[in-house]
């Protein structure tokens, strides 16, 4: 099968808490599963292998391939799925069947392989995932409530999610550095205390190399689109006249209130003052 042929079915897309007294035994997945680290640092056994999952990252495991959650204090976002649509009838959870190596009538609903991405074939890790944590929050959210054409859109969130794993796969093989998977995580986390010490940590290259691939991507450094992204982010919070200036610069990352007005005026022309009483 190649990639541009896939048609997958979202079966079941849910939040999943861990804490080192859960326990887990090796299982054989009917379908296909993707964790992703939301807080915390996980590990899986997959595939004969240990994998750390620390916050960002996630790991896709292909129908039938063997895997085991090593228990530790971690949230993950996961989803099991389908390539296609030809099991789309059994649309309730399937739980995975526990694991014996002795016995071989184990059977997965789709047994797929890849031409062109031969990585998906039985496990592959994607360190900077951080552009699929809000497609599947919504996904999560449109499976709970299950209104009108919940699964066309989760099918089609799907999509673009396995499509950006597997070009985030494509840059790991050629070692190039993505400044937009350090946006995604800013867009995530805007509100925390940022550093170019704390960036250099999670996407492992050295904080100078990130600025300057930053900088030629976006245009503007890093600390200026960290910058601009909080004061957006504010100037929609002060819009709805429910929060005081003190209250929207804590939200948006800002310790200091006199800091943020600042440069919120140095930026936009106004001071918050002025979005609270209207322009």
């Amino acid at each position: 099968m190649i990639l541009n042929k896939i048609k997958p079915f979202a079966r079941f897309p849910r939040e999943l808490v861990i804490s080192k007294s859960s326990s887990f035994c090796e299982v054989f997945p009917i379908d296909a599963r993707l964790f992703y680290t939301v807080s915390g640092n996980g590990q899986l056994f997959a595939d004969g292998k240990t994998v750390d999952l620390p916050l960002g990252s996630a790991i896709l495991i292909n129908s039938g391939v063997p895997y085991r959650i090593i228990p530790t204090n971690v949230k993950y976002l996961a989803i099991n799925f389908d390539w296609t649509q030809e099991f789309c009838e059994h649309n309730i959870p399937i739980a995975p069947i526990p694991y014996n190596r002795n016995n071989t009538e184990f059977r997965a609903f789709e047994s797929i392989n890849f031409d062109d991405c031969k990585e998906l074939n039985r496990c592959a890790y994607c360190a900077n995932a951080f552009f699929a944590e809000k497609p599947l929050l919504k996904m999560i959210e449109r499976y709970e409530k299950k209104q009108f054409c919940y699964q066309l859109e989760n099918d089609a969130e799907l999509i673009l999610i396995l499509t950006e794993f597997v070009r985030q796969l494509a840059v790991r093989k050629t070692n190039n550095f993505d400044a937009n998977a350090v946006a995604d995580y800013l867009q995530l986390h805007y509100n925390e205390e940022i550093t170019n010490k704390k960036i250099a940590e999670i996407f492992h290259f050295h904080p100078n190399y990130i600025s300057s691939e930053f900088l030629r991507t976006f245009g503007k450094p890093l600390h200026r689109y960290l910058l601009e992204l909080r004061i957006t982010k504010a100037i929609g919070l002060l819009e709805t006249g429910r929060y005081s200036i003190e209250d929207v610069a804590a939200a948006v990352g800002f310790s200091d209130a006199n800091y943020f007005s600042r440069y919120f005026k140095k930026i936009t022309g106004k001071t918050p003052m002025n979005l609270l009483v209207g322009f």
